[in-house]
């Protein structure tokens, strides 16, 4: 495993969920993914990805087909995205149920289990919610790991454009 710092990881897995929207040149464009996107959480570091369904869309082939191919239609579609790894050896977390709820202002979607799909060779979990127009939405986590006692929580504020 390579030996990174939390930016490096970061900035790598960023541009893991956004492929298709970052260019290399523009680092800055790689926090683009809006709010907090990292958090430390009872020993796990956990990642937050949102992609618009339309860049989905517009690139399948720079997804796996699980993804691609199940991209609903509609502008308000993102693919909400989770990436877990052990803060104490940095090694993916790829035995977890994740769920996640997305709320905005005026409404909330139900819960959803996050599929696992491999992305760049890596185990990411995922799915679809809709989340219109340029509003802000609160992100509620829910991480299940064999052997512990209980459900793990984080949320997320996540601005869309």
């Amino acid at each position: 495993m390579a030996n990174l710092t939390d930016a490096e990881m970061k900035s790598a897995v960023l541009y893991m969920f956004n492929v298709g929207t970052v260019t290399e040149k523009s680092p800055a464009t790689a926090t683009a993914v809006g709010g907090e996107d990292y958090k430390v959480v009872e020993g796990m570091n956990v990642y937050l990805g949102v992609v618009p369904g339309s860049v989905i869309r517009a690139h399948p082939g720079d997804y796996p087909a699980a993804v691609s191919a199940n991209a609903p239609t509609g502008s308000e579609q993102r693919y909400v995205t989770i990436a877990l790894f052990d803060g104490k050896n940095g090694q993916r977390i790829t035995d977890a149920v994740v769920t996640a709820r997305v709320a905005g202002a005026t409404q909330a979607s139900a819960e959803k289990s996050l599929k696992p799909v491999t992305v760049a060779g890596a185990l990411t979990y995922g799915d679809y919610f809709s989340m219109a127009g340029a509003s802000a939405y609160k992100i509620t986590v829910h991480i299940h790991r064999p052997g512990l006692p209980s459900v793990v929580e984080t949320e997320f504020q996540h601005k869309t454009q």
